[in-house]
């Protein structure tokens, strides 16, 4: 697994409080930490509890290559963007991204 909770503010591009006790994390997916690791770079997000431990990681059943460039909610649903501008809804229990839409 991954350890970001050092690198939590430092690096994030994006954070959004869930509720008082979590937060989702988006990390550049050329941060270092990925050490340029391409699928380990596909799973830049990250659901924290208050003390930065990570309760899951972003994943999916077709491979995102390069991983995500954007989190936000829309009605209720917490999406990303993939940097090929494809749509993903996010499961905030377990982290699922599935595709919804192309955006190109």
């Amino acid at each position: 697994m991954i350890n970001i909770k050092n690198n939590l503010k430092k690096n994030a591009l994006k954070i959004i409080q869930i509720d008082d006790d979590n937060f989702v994390v988006l990390l550049d997916f050329f941060d270092p930490i990925f050490k340029g690791n391409k699928e380990l770079a596909s799973k830049n997000i990250f659901l924290l509890d208050k003390k930065e431990d990570t309760k899951w990681i972003v994943h999916s059943d077709i491979m995102v290559l390069g991983g995500f460039v954007d989190i936000f909610f829309k009605e209720n649903d917490l999406n990303a963007i993939s940097w090929n501008t494809g749509l993903y809804k996010i499961d905030l229990e377990t982290g699922l991204a599935t595709p919804e839409i192309l955006l190109k």
